[in-house]
């Protein structure tokens, strides 16, 4: 019996998921670069390899269906990226090292889902702004931590490159809020919130979070 279930609804309604599952409803190539990844080596200076359990495999999964879904409540906060992404990770019970791998971009393979996941689930106009979004959330946290490898400064150069970046982003997203003027009225909120917290942004929050 073929499932009437949005692909959200099975992932965040079927209870003890497992990898086998995604072979079921036929999603295992959506999914397969999380669930075939491979353990990574640490961060200096600890020089160990971050070992990707099942569970946590499946809670990067969930963390996409809930960050990207049209009909994710969290789509319906007006907080800024970087929030409402802490705020599912403590929703899921995702560990402190995990988050920090999520939120500041250092699992390749979630990138990879997150664009695939994103071209699939979401309309042109809301896939536009959401692609947006994180390319000026990445440019904003990558400021806040260039620190130059060689002596743990703050590397200015690249420092300004990313806000400057952030900034043509800025603009972009100011633009998708005009395009969202009656659409869906949920994703037009959610444009119209993100761009007050945008606004507000100024140099001074390149501090380190």
């Amino acid at each position: 019996m073929i499932s009437l279930k949005t692909l959200y609804q099975l992932i965040t309604d079927t209870p003890d998921i497992n990898f086998n599952f995604f072979r079921e409803i036929m999603e295992y190539d959506l999914f397969r670069p999380l669930i075939e990844i491979k353990d990574i080596e640490a961060d200096p200076p600890h020089r160990e390899f971050y070992r990707y359990s099942k569970e946590n495999i499946i809670k990067l999964i969930k963390f996409v269906a809930h960050c990207y879904s049209k009909e994710s409540p969290y789509m319906k906060l007006s907080d800024t990226v970087y929030t409402t992404k802490i705020k599912i990770c403590n929703d899921l019970g995702i560990d402190s090292e995990l988050m920090d791998r999520i939120v500041n971009y250092k699992i390749p393979e979630l990138d990879i889902v997150i664009q695939k996941y994103i071209t699939r689930e979401l309309d042109e106009h809301v896939r536009e702004f959401m692609i947006a979004r994180d390319i000026y959330d990445r440019n904003l946290t990558s400021a806040s931590s260039a620190v130059d490898p060689s002596d743990g400064s703050i590397d200015v150069k690249k420092q300004t490159m990313y806000f400057e970046n952030a900034e043509r982003f800025k603009e972009k997203l100011h633009q998708l809020r005009q395009a969202f003027q009656n659409k869906n009225q949920m994703f037009t909120l959610q444009v119209n919130d993100f761009s007050q917290n945008v606004k507000s942004l100024r140099a001074e929050d390149l501090l380190p979070r």
